[in-house]
């Protein structure tokens, strides 16, 4: 075989091969020949369609080689560097590309060019097609059973899992459209849209979720051009049109990427665009919440394929024993539901349980609309679904007309319109008793609660969907602020509106509330629960 021992070893490489450096060139080609004679189904793995039909094609030739278009140059480059092909003659003048066997490989695929080896061939290349598709809609994907699990669901047919994992180990750095990284101590296929795949790994283990089902087709369309088309990207590009900026799609990109990877958002990463300027305030608010909901509405590598809102009512929806009961009113409130914040679901130490925030949301919200059903203050709002979307500003009266009069809440226990549990309706029972609606200084944090001051204690209170820190950053504290505090469970929490004061505290004031602080809890004026 007329050809240098470095080739032989390059060959060898591009087959997943990795010779000894001090094999001697005839031992390098007997290793050749065991692939191309012997090792049938490695080659299966190895070789996509394509090259099947332009193998068969040459085989077919009967030595004279065959003429192809330029399209075929990324087929072509792995005939060369397996030596299956002398180099290929390129005319450029009519864009075609001349390729003939090697000498030696001549006659050395009869035993692979048949129907049942062609078959083989495409459905390797459908389950590597899927992966890749899967990676893409996931961000980062198990390389075991949990990847064979989701393709066996798809082509509906068991696949071998040391098969799966040779496949995509001869495959995927062909398709440069992903990586395998070592995450701890197990092996994953990551999206090259992904930065950090520990990050997500981590993000995932606080959630425990099963992975969104996708059909075959979904999961094509779970690219970053399918998402860039989508409503919610379509309506952040037109506003910014009809401010006369005209957002580059490669922009677009990098926010749905940056979307799609990253657990939490800062919007300064949507804020400094380069000649993106708004007339007033309102402008710069309405694109951020454009933002927020694209944002919420794209699948996210973090929650398992799923977007926030999807997540959201999903999470609901395991409370429907809670909340469906016998007024048609209110048994809209689950199947109905679309969210506008953003769930994160991480579980901090100064926050509630997410089962518990799930149960304290959908109880407030069902109180809100009975309020408001009663008392008529926003015919806007004219269901729970309603009051499920709506901002804080629409809720406002109703918020105020509910926690400064008790008798609607014990209207509501009287009337039980949803069939509430003994359990949930002990909990608002509670709130109408205990409640405390005033205004508080937000003190400092500590590793489990806010710290409030009130008038007479000191109160240790959790967060609900996020900590409490995310919301007042610790540098702005101590800070005034009014809420309702709440008895939850054996815990302290707040009916998740807080208005901040902006008022900055000299030396003089925060010295007074260090003492305020210090006689508190010298007094033992400290309450953890209401």
């Amino acid at each position: 075989m007329n050809v240098t021992k470095n080739k032989l070893i390059e060959a060898l490489n591009y087959l997943n091969e990795y010779p000894k450096s001090s094999l001697k060139k005839d031992d390098l080609i007997l290793e050749l020949n065991k692939i191309y004679n012997e090792n049938i189904n490695k080659l299966l793995m190895i070789v996509n369609y394509k090259i099947y039909k332009l193998i068969e094609m040459l085989k077919n030739s009967n030595g004279k080689g065959i003429s192809i278009g330029k399209e075929y140059e990324k087929e072509v480059d792995f005939l060369e560097k397996t030596l299956i092909i002398e180099d290929a003659i390129i005319d450029n003048e009519k864009n075609e590309i001349y390729i003939y066997f090697n000498d030696y490989m001549e006659g050395r695929f009869s035993k692979f060019i048949n129907r049942k080896n062609e078959e083989q061939i495409i459905k390797n290349q459908e389950i590597i097609d899927l992966t890749i598709n899967i990676v893409n809609t996931y961000g980062i994907i198990q390389v075991d059973y949990e990847l064979a699990n989701m393709l066996n669901d798809l082509l509906e047919e068991e696949i071998d899992v040391d098969y799966l994992i040779d496949l995509i180990y001869y495959n995927i750095d062909i398709r440069r459209n992903t990586y395998i990284p070592k995450c701890d101590t197990d092996l994953f296929l990551v999206s090259n849209n992904v930065l950090n795949p520990q990050e997500i790994i981590d993000e995932r283990k606080k959630r425990q979720l099963d992975y969104k089902k996708y059909s075959k087709e979904e999961l094509k369309n779970n690219n970053i051009e399918s998402l860039i088309k989508n409503d919610e990207a379509q309506e952040a590009i037109n506003f910014l049109k009809n401010i006369n900026y005209e957002m580059p799609e490669s922009l677009v990109r990098d926010f749905i990427i940056k979307i799609m990877r990253t657990a939490k958002i800062d919007v300064k990463d949507f804020m400094n665009v380069e000649n993106l300027k708004f007339d007033n305030i309102d402008q710069a608010n309405e694109y951020l919440q454009l933002i927020m909901n694209l944002h919420n509405n794209i699948p996210h590598y973090a929650l398992y394929g799923y977007s926030p809102n999807e997540l959201m009512k999903n999470q609901l929806e395991e409370m429907n024993h809670v909340l469906a009961g016998s007024g048609k009113k209110y048994k809209q409130c689950c199947s109905n539901k679309v969210v506008k914040v953003d769930f994160r679901n991480e579980q901090y130490k100064d926050c509630i349980n997410k089962e518990d925030a799930i149960m304290f949301f959908a109880l407030r919200n069902i109180l809100l609309d009975y309020t408001n059903y009663k008392y008529k203050i926003n015919p806007e709002l004219e269901d729970l679904n309603d009051i499920n979307n709506s901002e804080p500003e629409e809720v406002k009266k109703i918020r105020e007309k509910l926690w400064s009069n008790t008798s609607i809440i014990s209207d509501y226990i009287k009337d039980n319109p949803n069939n509430l549990d003994k359990q949930s309706l002990d909990i608002i029972s509670e709130w109408n008793k205990k409640k405390i609606n005033s205004k508080f200084i937000l003190y400092k944090y500590e590793n489990e609660y806010a710290v409030f001051i009130g008038e007479e204690n000191i109160y240790y209170v959790k967060g609900l969907r996020d900590t409490i820190r995310n919301i007042i950053p610790e540098y702005k504290l101590p800070i005034f602020v009014e809420t309702v505090l709440l008895p939850f469970k054996e815990q302290i929490i707040y009916d998740s509106y807080i208005i901040q004061y902006s008022m900055s505290f000299g030396t003089g004031m925060k010295d007074i509330f260090d003492k305020q602080y210090k006689e508190f809890i010298k007094l033992k004026k400290v309450k953890y629960k209401l």
